[in-house]
């Protein structure tokens, strides 16, 4: 079966593409879709079960300390305990999860370790130096 591509309304070209979780033709003027279907990244269905340990190389604000203990949930004063003896801070997620934390803190004063290895460093926007 043939999919005319062009809208049916405005016989504009249709164009292919991924958004959210919607995937198919897409027409521009009209901001419609014509044909669409789920779409789930590879990260989203990824049901493996990382291990992150990030460490502070200082201490940061308190505000960005209790954010960093809402993420990776622990309590805030043994959070800042851990960080000024320069332990690591773990915690084991999804892979979603992680990039969420990453992404969220953004801080340029942190290094990570992931384990197992973590397919999707490419898809972090953090400043975070990888060890």
């Amino acid at each position: 079966m043939d999919i005319d591509q062009r809208c049916q309304k405005c016989r504009q070209p249709l164009i292919g593409q991924i958004k959210g979780r919607c995937s198919g033709l897409y027409c521009p003027y009209c901001q419609e879709w014509a044909v669409v279907t789920s779409h789930f990244s590879p990260v989203d269905v990824d049901l493996t079960d990382y291990t992150l340990v990030l460490t502070l190389k200082a201490v940061p604000e308190p505000a960005i300390l209790k954010r960093v203990s809402q993420l990776l949930q622990l309590n805030y004063l043994q959070l800042r305990e851990k960080v000024i003896n320069g332990e690591g801070l773990t915690y084991s997620t999804n892979a979603t999860t992680i990039l969420n934390i990453l992404n969220d803190l953004r801080l340029d004063n942190a290094q990570y370790n992931i384990e197992p290895e973590f397919p999707y460093t490419a898809l972090l926007k953090t400043q975070c130096a990888n060890d």
